[in-house]
């Protein structure tokens, strides 16, 4: 019966009085006989095909009779009704559904039936066609992911993520379908009351008529739904695949610093060659064994590769391990890795190229010195495509063997993880199976199943020797008969005793599978005697099952305690196994399983499997021994409900138990390695740190440290996730970053982090979901301070605790929530610490100054191009190093849709993929001149591009054709641009002329319209987006042109040495680099300085850009960094006092800690209040005095200036005010000063000097102050000394009596001053004024040589280390020996410091000055206890 006969049949009982029967058998009708809609054999829907005509065809237009217009006009509302009562029903499937794959039809099903509707109605046909459109894209998503689901049959997850999203789409749907039949005239009286939930719908939906707008609305809502759905999907199907890759891992969470990381321990339990097989059974596999070892022995070129591929379980991984022995006995086996899926180190083609350039690294000591090379550009080389990995770490490191002929293994391709698997096999054939081969004396070993993307490239390649193991019928029968070899064997070895023909069955029931024959065999084995007659019945039965389907089935039913009634705790321990990360231990399963009412025997239920899983001790890894029965466990077809296993499901439970084991065991030095008298330690310096970390730490929790991100990220919408990770930022971030650094796993960690933050994001577009925004808060600010610390905490984990609170900002929430908790351990900064987060970023990671520097279209990246030939690709929100590219590049343009890199060397052009570092165009020839300089099209087609010789080229971007004009410069074009219209060129060249040119790509020289003459070699040229005016520079100065009257109406005043210019996307401001080292900001209307000039670099700038939005400056340098500059930073007062525009050359500390002096390369001297962190009076200029050397004086009345020649002054403390000069005269007078001192009494200066008279050398001069307010100065004493003073320091006793340096005394009481020596010297040593507590060194590696003893301070040239330290901030060591050390900022290029007493101040290269306060820290306090009772000792040994 149709579906509209039985309808009516409900109306008609309903009308007199609906049985019980009928209500029945219509919902009957309702739930299996959906009216328009079917399921095909694979579970997805076919649409009805739309009708135009399908209202009209029920009502007949050219009927006067009224009644048959009626009738037709019936039927059509019980049509309409029909499907809205089967689209209820997918609308409460979707409500009632526990899991995907129901409401997903259902929701197939309704749209499907809604767009029926909407396509037979005659009204607002045109207000309902965006909706149809819609539908129809919805429901062709669903349908795809619906046959995606069902094709991977995966087991069903309850209280999946995409039911609250598909349900509120559902809700969107129920409210269209009820404004869909009240357009086509269905009231709430036209239903049969038995059906109550259309009626509701009805009622609710009232009787409005539908206007277009809200038509609309009804679409937006839906859409909006639908993308929400999306978001959970994504989600969804990324915990599916939820492997990170690869290439990421290792590359993208390179930070700033481009610091590479070292090698380390491997705390997981399966190493880099993969999970290994057994060799083959004596007497099986001769004729394959004898053929592979014969194949390797031949000097034949033309059959280099050898691959077995066949389906799975037919013995091809024990082949390869068999054989892998053999060569390794026989001294030819290159390297081997077995590829083993589920285990984040050996699933990818990267994992395999670095395995074996380790492996090749560890067995042939001829190629450690060229892979350690390699690997010191690791971060390039992982960042870079399968291609230049394979070429890098494998081709060319065997290339290098000597010796015969050498085997490289490689077993089950086939689990490489499938975006990597054919690019490595492509290499390897292209490698091996050239023309002409590059590695002769090398042989590749592999095997695989063949898989869709593999066969093709195997079999059309003649030069490889493939077998596939059962294809032929002798093949088969061998298979068979070694499988027989094999039972036998490991059935007589034991109980239990098979009888012959039991034996024959088993054998004819395997199939010549291995696996099955392996899996049985070791199934019988640990079975009881008595019950080995049934399993082996139950094994030889066949049940619709394929052979190894029912064995693991069986498998698994023994594996269930016999007392048990649930399988739960089968399917717990099976969840965590599959969805681990690496394999775990049976300890470690324990410890992350999910609370239970009774414990779960984890160690009994993996014995009980262990003819399925590998396992040894407790605390050895629990691996599955074959892929089949992981996809087995997978499929629900396969294992039925019964035992499926969905690991979402695992990933809920690591979630969970991973963050609980996190909060519980992190603590601080968590291994034990600080001493309350030594610094944090060195990580490579500690002994046996890994034997430390297995003793202190437990496996569990290595891997929660590791991996708890890859299970969490898909489980924010459990609400335990959320706030439990949410403690773990706020409460144990610092245990984490030590434990994480201690395991050598910070690059894991700051990907973590970035897969969390990208989860966050997604989530948080969905309704449901428990995260809050200081979640995402939190994630961003842990990736910027590992920004900045992750080189740190790779030298020294402890020092999370030490250094790296000192310059973090106080308003953050890291300081926030761990300042108080460490704050005690912190020096303060009272001077040079900004009171606002740091707004602007430095990228370190080139070795070599950068040439070019350029934001991504939409802004996410920022790639710079280098002299250390590599061009880097930066995260612009966290400052990581995504992507290193190597080789050559000068200038680059990133495409429009910022996908690719083309990037400009010489004459030569490339093009990259920024996602993997991949070739994808190139490389093209220009057959003119050096590219010089570079811009694209405004429709992005073509790239222009001007050389050294004066011609402008082009290139299509569509086809890579190079084309080109003539010469239109007599010098280098330094600069082309297009107007926004496109049809403009500008061109600035060192001919000095800046030109307009009509822009029509031809052979011909372009027409020139206008040339603008400049004084010097014209550097940039840029059109403003706003208005008519074109902005240029040349080396001295900028100007503003008006391109409509051709006249000028700006110039700037005469500027050093300009390098570079750009102009804001908005067309609001120009930026400049002048003085080398300072980018100043200009309205580009105007010409008119905008804020202040932004400083940090500290040498050459070499190029700058905008970030599309215009909020964004970003710059490069010969100092080999990348600044990123926020525009409002130019406004800003960040609370740092601006004094020098140049590197300090010295300081001074006053001695009550108040003042600060110091003085700078740009002449000018500078007084800072320390407490108020500001300058006492403005930079005092200093234009006829080369300042050198600056001392504030004992008593703190005056400040000591000098030159390196005689030219000494004093100067008022409170006001920089001059006091007059302070050096005596002297006949010959000193050539070159190296260091003067105070006395303690503040009434004589001592001063080592050069003198100007021939022959006389290095001298001590000393001389009495004068007094105020004519400071007449009297010399004391002048003699020679016989040793160069330079970098010693020399100093008076507490008594002013006697003058120190270089280990030597004078007694300046006698005339002329003597020398002493004996008990007198030692004394005098030791009795200075102030001993050094703390010292500054170059590097945070170093240790202080030398200790205090005898009397002798062997580190008096501590503080006053070679001035020219260049960029590296070091460290500052309290005590010496060493009590604790702090790091300083690498963000703080120290050029010269000053210490006095717990005090130190740092001078930085672009004129920053900064002032550190220790003494109120207990190291310090130890450290004067510790110096007092030295001087004790000191006294009575006197």
């Amino acid at each position: 019966m149709s579906a509209l006969k039985k309808l009516k049949k409900a109306f008609a009982g309903d009308k007199k009085g609906s049985s019980k029967g009928t209500t029945q058998e219509v919902r009957q009708v309702s739930v299996k006989e959906e009216p328009t809609s079917s399921a095909t054999g694979s579970g997805s829907f076919e649409p009805a095909e739309p009708s135009s005509q399908a209202g009209a065809s029920l009502i007949p237009s050219t009927s006067n009779d009224k009644s048959d217009i009626e009738t037709a006009r019936s039927l059509q509302k019980e049509k309409y009704i029909a499907w809205g009562i089967a689209a209820m029903n997918g609308l409460a499937n979707i409500a009632e559904a526990t899991e995907v794959l129901a409401p997903l039809k259902a929701a197939c099903g309704t749209a499907s039936n809604i767009l029926e509707i909407i396509q037979s109605m005659e009204r607002n046909k045109e207000a309902w066609k965006s909706t149809i459109e819609l539908l129809r894209s919805h429901f062709q998503a669903f349908n795809s992911q619906l046959a995606k689901m069902i094709d991977d049959d995966a087991a069903p997850v309850p209280d999946s993520l995409l039911l609250s999203p598909m349900k509120a789409y559902g809700r969107e749907l129920e409210e269209l379908l009820a404004a869909v039949l009240q357009e086509g005239g269905v009231a709430v009286d036209d239903v049969p009351s038995n059906f109550q939930n259309l009626r509701s719908i009805l009622m609710r939906a009232g009787t409005t008529n539908l206007e277009k707008e809200r038509i609309q609305k009804y679409s937006e809502r839906l859409r909006t739904a639908m993308e929400k759905f999306n978001v959970a999907m994504y989600i969804y199907m990324g915990a599916e695949a939820q492997r990170v890759n690869q290439q990421l891992l290792r590359i993208e969470s390179k930070l700033a610093s481009g610091t590479e990381k070292s090698s380390r321990p491997t705390y997981g339990p399966i190493g880099s060659g993969g999970t290994q097989h057994t060799t083959c059974l004596e007497g099986t596999r001769t004729s394959i064994l004898n053929d592979i070892d014969a194949w390797s022995k031949k000097e034949d070129l033309d059959h280099q590769v050898y691959c077995i591929g066949d389906v799975a379980g037919t013995g091809k991984s024990t082949i390869a391990s068999h054989m892998t022995h053999k060569w390794e006995k026989e001294n030819r086996l290159a390297a081997r890795f077995f590829f083993s899926r589920g285990t984040v180190d050996t699933e990818s083609a990267g994992d395999l190229c670095f395995a074996i350039a380790y492996e090749l690294k560890d067995t042939h000591p001829k190629l450690r010195d060229h892979i350690k090379s390699i690997m010191k550009r690791k971060t390039v080389v992982g960042a870079s495509d399968v291609a230049v990995q394979w070429q890098t770490l494998v081709t060319d490191p065997l290339a290098l063997l000597e010796g015969d002929t050498f085997v490289l293994v490689i077993d089950a391709l086939d689990e490489c993880r499938r975006e990597t698997r054919r690019s490595l096999l492509e290499c390897i054939l292209k490698t091996f199976c050239g023309p002409s081969s590059s590695l002769p004396h090398v042989r590749v070993f592999f095997t695989t199943r063949m898989e869709p993307d593999v066969r093709p490239l195997i079999e059309n390649a003649p030069s490889v020797s493939l077998n596939h193991l059962r294809q032929s019928k002798t093949e088969r029968e061998d298979s068979i008969a070694d499988v027989a070899i094999y039972i036998n064997h490991h059935l007589s070895l034991s109980a239990p005793i098979i009888k012959p023909e039991q034996r024959a069955l088993l054998i004819d029931r395997s199939e010549g599978l291995f696996i099955f024959a392996s899996t049985a065999c070791a199934l019988l084995k640990q079975c009881a005697q008595d019950d080995q007659n049934d399993l082996l019945g139950t094994i030889l039965a066949t049940n619709g099952f394929t052979n190894l389907d029912a064995l693991y089935y069986e498998v698994l039913r023994r594996a269930l305690p016999r007392d048990s009634l649930s399988k739960d705790p089968l399917r717990i321990v099976l969840g965590v196994i599959l969805a681990a990360q690496q394999p775990l231990s049976m300890m470690a399963i324990s410890s992350l399983l999910p609370p239970s009412s009774r414990p779960i025997p984890v160690r009994k239920i993996v014995l009980d499997l262990a003819s399925v899983l590998a396992s040894g001790l407790p605390d050895d890894p629990v691996y599955i021994l074959h892929p089949t029965f992981r996809e087995f466990l997978h499929q629900q077809k396969r294992s039925t409900a019964a035992y499926a296993i969905s690991k979402h499901q695992g990933h809920s439970f690591l979630a969970v138990s991973c963050l609980k084991l996190l909060l519980q065991e992190l603590k601080f030095d968590i291994c034990g390695l600080l001493a309350s008298d030594s610094p944090p330690p060195i990580n490579e310096d500690i002994p046996d740190l890994t034997r430390k970390i297995l003793r202190c730490t437990s496996s569990a929790l290595r891997y929660a440290a590791v991996h708890w991100v890859a299970h969490g990220s898909f489980m924010m919408q459990n609400e335990s996730v959320c706030r439990m990770m949410r403690e773990l930022f706020q409460e144990k971030l610092f245990n984490w970053l030590e434990f994480v650094a201690l395991l050598g796993a910070t690059d894991a960690f700051v990907q973590a982090i970035r897969q969390l933050d990208s989860k966050i994001t997604d989530y948080r577009k969905l309704d449901t979901t428990y995260l809050k925004e200081s979640d995402q808060a939190w994630c961003l600010e842990t990736l910027r301070f590992m920004a900045h610390y992750q080189p740190l905490l790779i030298t020294s984990a402890m020092q999370v605790y030490v250094s790296t609170l000192v310059y973090w900002n106080r308003s953050s929430l890291i300081y926030e929530k761990y300042g108080p908790q460490y704050g005690d351990n912190v020096p303060s900064v009272p001077l040079g610490m900004p009171s606002v987060p740091p707004a602007n970023v430095t990228l370190h990671g080139h070795t070599s100054y950068v040439f070019n520097v350029s934001f991504s279209p939409r802004g996410d990246f920022i790639a710079s191009s280098s002299r250390d030939h590599t061009l880097k690709v930066w995260d612009t929100v966290t400052g990581a190093m995504v992507l290193s590219i190597d080789g050559d590049h000068g200038e680059f343009l990133f495409s429009p849709n910022g996908e690719e890199i083309i990037s400009f060397w010489d004459k030569t052009i490339r093009q990259w993929d920024i996602k993997n570092g991949s070739l994808i165009g190139g490389p093209w020839k220009a057959n003119f001149g050096r590219i010089t300089s570079v811009c694209s099209s405004p429709d992005g087609a073509h790239i222009l591009f001007g050389t050294s010789d004066g011609i402008i080229g082009y290139m299509t971007i569509r086809t890579g054709i190079v084309g080109y004009h003539s010469k239109i410069h007599d010098s280098t074009i330094m600069a082309v641009r297009y107007s926004p219209d496109g049809k403009t060129i500008a061109t600035a060249s060192r001919d000095k002329t800046i030109c307009l040119w009509k822009a029509e790509l031809t052979q011909q020289a372009p027409e020139k319209a206008h040339s603008f003459g400049q004084e010097s070699p014209a550097i940039a040229v840029e059109f403003s987006t706003r208005t008519p005016l074109l902005l240029c520079s040349n080396e001295y100065l900028y100007r503003i042109y008006d391109i409509t009257t051709r006249m000028e109406i700006f110039a700037s005043p005469g500027l050093y040495r300009i390098n570079c210019m750009t102009i804001s996307p908005d067309g609001r401001y120009g930026v400049i680099d002048a003085e080398e080292d300072t980018i100043y900001v200009w309205d580009a209307e105007t010409g008119a300085s905008v804020g202040k000039s932004l400083r940090g670099h500290t040498s050459s700038i070499n190029g700058v850009a905008f970030s599309p939005d215009s909020k964004m400056i970003v710059s490069c340098s010969s100092d080999t960094t990348v600044r990123t500059w926020a525009m409002t930073s130019l406004m800003e007062d960040d609370g740092v006092e601006q004094g020098h525009t140049q590197e300090v050359r010295a300081l001074s500390i006053s001695p009550d800690h108040r003042l600060l002096v110091s003085v700078a390369e740009d002449e000018t001297l500078c007084i800072w209040d320390v407490l108020a962190g500001r300058l006492v009076v403005d930079p005092i200029e200093l234009s006829d005095l080369d300042l050198k050397h600056i001392r504030f004086s004992p008593d703190g009345e005056v400040i000591l200036c000098a030159a390196s020649t005689h030219d000494i002054r004093l100067r008022s403390p409170a006001t920089g005010e001059f006091l007059g000069k302070a050096f005596p005269k002297f006949n010959p007078e000193p050539s070159y000063i190296t260091e003067l001192t105070f006395s303690p009494n503040s009434q004589l200066v001592a001063m080592t000097a050069a003198s100007a008279h021939r022959g006389v050398g290095w001298q001590i001069i000393i001389w009495r102050l004068g007094t105020p307010p004519k400071y007449k100065h009297a010399c004391k004493a002048v003699f020679s000394i016989d040793f160069n003073p330079y970098k010693k320091r020399i100093t008076f006793s507490s008594d002013s009596r006697y003058v120190c340096c270089n280990g030597q005394a004078w007694d300046l009481a006698v005339k002329p001053p003597m020398s002493i020596q004996g008990e007198t010297l030692e004394s005098t040593l030791s009795d200075k004024p102030s001993l050094p507590l703390l010292y500054y060194h170059r590097s945070l590696r170093s240790r202080i040589g030398g200790t205090i003893r005898s009397g002798t301070i062997t580190q008096d040239e501590a503080e006053i280390l070679d001035l020219s330290a260049g960029s590296y901030a070091g460290r500052i060591d309290i005590g010496n020996p060493p009590i604790n050390s702090y790091a300083l900022s690498r963000d703080f290029p120290v050029h010269t410091h000053s210490i006095d007493g717990g005090v130190a101040a740092f001078g930085s290269a672009d004129g920053r000055v900064m002032l550190m306060d220790f003494t109120h820290l207990p190291a310090y306090q130890q450290a004067v206890e510790q110096l007092a009772g030295f001087r004790s000792t000191e006294v009575k040994k006197t």
